[in-house]
């Protein structure tokens, strides 16, 4: 039988997740520019998963892995780093 790497197999599923509710706001005129910040890995599946529209909203992309750090922290290291436009 095949091995199956779940936690591999829940980051394509929460990038497709994503994509989606993305791709939906962008048709309803929710943003006019997205930054897309993510570990590079899940990063490129999320690209993958957008269409033309949202795509065409993406100012920058930022392949990090923030996800250690507490609200307050990412704000900051955002905005010290001039990572947000």
């Amino acid at each position: 039988t095949p091995r199956v790497d779940w936690h591999r197999f829940e980051k394509h599923r929460f990038a497709a997740s994503m994509a989606d509710v993305l791709n939906k706001a962008a048709k309803r005129n929710a943003f006019d520019r997205l930054v897309l910040v993510a570990p590079p890995e899940p990063l490129g599946g999320l690209r993958a998963k957008l269409d033309a529209t949202t795509r065409g909203c993406v100012v920058k992309e930022i392949g990090k892995d923030f996800t250690h750090l507490a609200e307050h922290e990412l704000r900051g290291r955002l905005e010290s780093d001039d990572l947000i436009l």
